[in-house]
């Protein structure tokens, strides 16, 4: 029975929680369509931009695998490789939805300490690919490809602010433009106005795109939770903690290296995280294998391996699994 009761409990806390902040995001984001980033990002030196990415990122609820048409319209635009790679951890690794969700799962807390940690880590991974690979090239080479198909593919690319276009009510009209001199011609010219959508119709349509995110997630969301619910009710604390505990030294990097393959959202993962937390295990291999998992995965590895340079994307892999890890230890330090 405890079992049962820990499964509905995490479901009734995690998919309220989820609709409502996703939706209230999808809203709030709706103005950050990836030409307004790219214009934003665009100019001035490479490393006064990092901020303002993260930032970017951090508001942006973007999953791993889309963010890379958003990345690619960037690479494009000529955006230099520190503000691009701080953008492209920041966006899968947190947002406002996983905020709340941790808040709401874990606690307050640990809530700031992940934000925290997540947003030094894109800041300062972004600052560090692009040192790294400053000898070779200073600015990444625009790559023209089809990422936005594949992203969809992994299915969450068409729900998310930015990569479709905003329907909305129609005014037409008709314009004579002389073509110059005596004999001018006059032309028709169709003018297309598009009237913004009052917040009624944003809010709703914010809604629709969050139920839409959570049709994808629900079965990998309700297999997490019966997971999580049978650990709880029937693995043996001292298995768990004798395996991944605060007192284990390489169960930090073990499980960044486990979930850094792994593509799953953070709504996915802390149904077992919670579970593991309440069994013993240490919150620095929780928050590695949460980072690991949330924040890069093997489908976004192969769409990147499409438009970035092989020296680019295998030193933001090394990067990134090294500052996952790093945080491992700094909160597992923190908690004692």
């Amino acid at each position: 029975m405890d079992t049962l009761y820990f499964g509905l409990r995490l479901l009734a806390e995690l998919v309220p929680l989820f609709l409502l902040i996703s939706t209230l995001v999808y809203v709030a984001v709706e103005a950050l369509t990836p030409e307004r980033i790219q214009r934003w990002l665009g100019g001035g030196p490479s490393y006064s931009k990092v901020p303002l990415a993260t930032a970017l990122g951090a508001v942006t609820p973007f999953c791993s695998c889309s963010t890379v048409p958003v990345v690619n319209g960037m690479q494009l635009a000529g955006i230099p490789t520190a503000p691009l790679v701080a953008f492209l951890i920041a966006s899968p690794l947190i947002s406002p939805v996983a905020i709340a969700l941790l808040w709401g799962a874990i606690g307050a807390e640990y809530a700031v300490l992940y934000t925290a940690a997540a947003l030094v880590a894109a800041a300062g991974g972004g600052v560090l690919v692009e040192r790294w690979h400053q000898g070779r090239v200073q600015r990444l080479e625009p790559v023209v490809s089809s990422v936005g198909a594949a992203a969809t593919a992994c299915g969450c690319g068409s729900a998310q602010p930015g990569l479709r276009e905003v329907s909305g009510p129609l005014m037409r009209g008709r314009a004579e433009v002389p073509s110059g001199g005596s004999t001018a011609l006059a032309l028709p010219l169709e003018v297309t106005v598009r009237v913004a959508p009052g917040f009624g119709l944003r809010l709703g349509r914010a809604f629709t795109r969050s139920l839409s995110d959570l049709r994808k997630l629900a079965l990998p969301l309700f297999v997490a939770v019966a997971v999580g619910a049978v650990i709880y009710g029937y693995v043996p604390d001292a298995v768990l903690v004798k395996v991944a505990g605060p007192d284990t030294a390489l169960a930090v990097p073990a499980a960044a290296l486990l979930g850094t393959p792994v593509y799953a959202s953070i709504l996915v993962l802390l149904p077992l995280a919670s579970t593991l937390l309440a069994k013993g295990v240490g919150i620095g291999a929780v928050t590695a294998f949460l980072m690991g998992a949330s924040g890069f995965s093997l489908p976004e590895g192969i769409l990147l391996s499409r438009i970035l340079p092989g020296s680019i994307l295998w030193r933001i892999v090394v990067v990134f699994t090294a500052s996952v890890i790093g945080i491992g230890y700094l909160l597992q330090w923190i908690a004692g």
